[in-house]
């Protein structure tokens, strides 16, 4: 088996064959991870256009607008449309930002000596003779403790990654609606 094929299970006869698995599964998780924190760096840097472009675009006194009675209703409206979408940019940079967040733990978990941080709390010949005593079924549900934690970090990014561009498409699509307004209004 290479690091590309996935075997048949009904092959796996022993535990080296086992753990191979297990790591070719580690891996197409830790590959997920980089495609997660990818995507929310992507979605970061357009919420971060798009304030820039907010910026600029924003009439000034937006908020003031708002509970300013003598004003035109359709400008009292536009900047409502202004401070949400501000505000949709900003839940979107916010669950990027946490998607990014290094998430090392699932919580209440002190992790396996499969796990980096936990590796790193020994010193070298400590984590040598502690990981030496373990017996193969240690190992084994190490490495597979290890596989479910990670994937529950994946899947945790994901999600924040999801609310991230549903706030980001929110935020476009109320943009879309001030355009329209502003052309339609003068």
């Amino acid at each position: 088996m290479t690091e590309l094929e996935l075997p048949n299970l009904e092959e796996i006869k022993d535990e080296s064959e086992l753990r191979s698995l297990a790591a070719f599964v580690f891996n197409l998780i830790e590959a997920q991870i980089t495609r997660a924190d990818t995507k929310a760096g992507l979605v970061v840097a357009a919420d971060s256009f798009f304030i820039t472009l907010g910026i600029f675009l924003t009439r000034r006194g937006a908020i003031l607008m708002v509970f300013d009675s003598a004003a035109p209703p359709v400008e009292r409206i536009l900047s409502v449309l202004y401070m949400l979408v501000f505000g949709a940019v900003f839940c979107s940079m916010f669950y990027g930002l946490l998607a990014t967040r290094p998430a090392l733990t699932k919580p209440g978990s002190g992790g396996t000596l499969f796990f980096f941080g936990r590796i790193a709390q020994h010193e070298h010949g400590e984590f040598l003779d502690i990981f030496s005593k373990q017996s193969l079924a240690d190992h084994r549900a190490s490495l597979l403790t290890e596989v479910h934690n990670t994937a529950r970090i994946a899947s945790g990014k994901f999600k924040r990654v999801r609310y991230s561009i549903d706030f980001l498409i929110l935020a476009l699509l109320l943009w879309v609606l001030i355009v329209l307004l502003n052309e339609l209004s003068y």
